[in-house]
């Protein structure tokens, strides 16, 4: 009886016996700086917009990555953020889980063509 005393008096007392939950183990760090650092890095002194993107929105962005003579991504991205000011090419960053990938200038007709090419003449 003394081994249930202690499991009756935790489910009165609403305590579950169930060991104690390990720790979630961390995020790996990023190799290279998080996509917060670039976005900081390149969009702070400008003052550019910040536009996101991820899911279906991002194929038309890989592709104009691959247009270019550039080494592979590591790894597909699965977020693309586009920092855009007035006058000035538009910087894209590739990221994945929080990590930048890639950074590439692009004009804005090189960015439609482009999409033009992934969804269609409506752009």
């Amino acid at each position: 009886m003394a081994a249930t005393v202690p499991l009756a008096l935790s489910l009165a007392l609403g305590i579950a016996l169930a060991p104690a939950p390990e720790p979630t183990q961390p995020a790996p760090a990023c190799p290279g700086p998080s996509m917060a650092e670039a976005e900081s890095r390149l969009g702070e002194a400008t003052h550019a917009e910040r536009f996101a993107f991820a899911g279906l929105m991002t194929p038309p962005f890989l592709q104009l990555w691959l247009q270019g003579e550039r080494p592979a991504l590591p790894v597909l991205p699965d977020s693309i953020t586009v920092l855009a000011e007035p006058e000035l090419p538009l910087v894209i960053l590739y990221g994945r889980r929080g990590c930048a990938l890639g950074v590439l200038r692009a004009t804005r007709p090189e960015l439609y063509q482009a999409m033009r090419s992934s969804i269609g003449p409506a752009v």
